[in-house]
This record gives structure tokens, sequence and C-alpha cells, in this order.
């Protein structure tokens, strides 16, 4: 792989149609030699991991991934690579490994850890997707050749801004298949979807997807509503029936059809509830 592939100005990326960042969007424009807030955003909460590939390719530094534990599940939030001196580089820059760590933990109130990975083994062990497993160039395999320079060159402006150009590798590492020409950078790539990613990798992404359960949980409220006003419904229309009748199975069809109706009142309550604590769950991340 060339890894002297570079963008120079601005490149406006799209991710895949149902995909957005931390923050939600789904349109960004990227500046050459510039960590803003875009940046940020696509790097360090959508794509981190995919970055952490690209300065692993760059340098040779071993990626280290930030573990969030609920019970016995843990979720990959955030991978960086670390350092000759021991420290965590990613898009935001060089921090120690304890302060990335402490950061996610009280961010998300759960239990945080990190560990050493190799790269070739991230599909797998940091996302989800398995099928470039044993690739160490598996970052950069589903990007267009504008893409891939764009990571190049992020990677490359991590290194010599915050480390020094020397930890470079040269340009010319192991060959790569389909090794893709300079972009143009006038076009505008649809950028991957983060597929298969374990890929809550910011605090703000975190906050799109509590957002997104409040959003279907307040749909699933509606629709309880509206099944228990028709279980309501059904259940007064046995009841005219009830009176003039005692037959047992239309008294047991009543009864079914009250606690039917109770259970659906219930469901739609706890929902309520649960809306409402994911909300404040988001507002104290």
């Amino acid at each position: 792989m060339d890894t002297s592939l570079d963008f120079w100005g601005s490149i406006d990326i799209t991710l895949e149609e149902g995909t957005t960042t931390g923050y939600g969007y789904s349109r960004l424009t990227l500046t050459a030699e510039t960590v803003d807030w875009q940046a940020e955003e696509y790097f360090g909460r959508y794509h981190c991991h995919w970055l952490a590939g690209a300065i692993h390719t760059l340098t040779g530094w071993q990626p280290i991934t930030f573990d969030a534990f609920n019970g016995p599940r843990s979720m990959a939030v955030h991978s960086g690579v670390l350092t000759p001196d021991g420290q965590v580089l990613d898009i935001f820059g060089v921090r120690p490994v304890e302060d990335v760590e402490a950061f996610y933990q009280q961010a998300l109130e759960l239990p945080t850890r990190h560990r050493r990975v190799a790269c070739v083994d991230m599909p797998g062990d940091v996302i989800t997707d398995r099928g470039c497993r044993g690739d160490r160039f598996w970052w950069a395999r589903k990007l267009p050749p504008a893409g891939l320079a764009t990571y190049l060159h992020f990677a490359r402006h991590l290194v010599c801004t915050h480390i020094g150009e020397q930890h470079l590798l040269p340009t010319e590492v192991e060959p790569a298949p389909a090794a893709p020409a300079a972009p143009d950078p006038r076009t505008s790539p649809s950028f991957p979807a983060s597929s298969g990613g374990s890929s809550m990798s910011g605090i703000d992404e975190i906050r799109g997807v509590l957002s997104r359960a409040v959003e279907m949980t307040e749909q699933a409220q509606h629709a309880l509503a509206e099944a228990a006003r028709a279980v309501d419904g059904a259940r007064q229309a046995v009841a005219q029936v009830a009176q003039n009748s005692s037959r047992d199975e239309v008294q047991q069809v009543l009864a079914q059809y009250g606690a039917t109706g109770d259970a659906v009142h219930t469901a739609g309550g706890q929902l309520a509830v649960s809306a409402d604590q994911i909300r404040t769950y988001a507002a104290q991340l």
C-alpha cells in the first residue's frame, strides 16, 4: 500500500444512508491539516477504530481499545494507538491512558478498562465484522480512493503534529491489492457505514443512540395507547352482551379483556418511566 496518498483543500463526505455520527450528522466537510469539530466528529465519534488502524499502518504502533462493561457484557467505546512513551494518540491529540479511561468511565457511569489489541485482530475483537480479520489493512478495504487518502492524511497529520514525522514508516509498506490512485480533491465520496462496528466511539454518539431509543419508545407508547383504546372498546362491547347473558364463556371473555386492558395500560406506564430514565441519563453524560 502506498501510504503517501494525500489530499489537499477540503473534501465533502457523505455517510451511507441511515447512518450518522455521534451528533447525528450524515454529511461533513474535512479540511486538510485541520482538526476541527467536523474532524473530531467523524474520526472521534464515528470511525475512531479505523483511524487507529491507519495510524498503526503509518507507524507500527499498537492499537489500544477502551471497553465499557455493563454486567457481563462489554462494548468497545473508543480506540487509539499507543505512542512510544505509552500515551494514547487519537483525533483528540495525545493523552495519558488513565485520563482516557477515566473520561469514558465517568461519562458512561460504567466500569471502563483498556486493552492492547493487534491491528489484525481488530475485526472481531473490536468491531463485530470479522470479514477482514488477519488483514493489517482491514481499515482501508472498503474505502474509496478519496477516503483512503483522507484517512492517511489525518493519521499522518496527527503523528507529525503531536509526535514528529521521524516516527513515520517508509511510504511503501507491504503491498496491498488494488492500491488506488491519488484522488481529485473535488470528489465527494460516499464513505462506508460503520458496519459491523462496535461503533460507540464517543459520548455524543451514545447520546444519539439514546435519543433514537426515546423516539422508538414514544412510538411504542402511541401504539400501546391505540391498543388500549381498542381493547377497551372490545371489552365494552362484550360487557353489553354479558349484561343479558349468564354463560360462562361470555364472562370469561369479559374477564380476559379486562386483564388484557390492564396489562396494556401497565406496559404503557412502564415505557413512559423508561423514556424518562433514558432522558435523564443522556442529560447527565
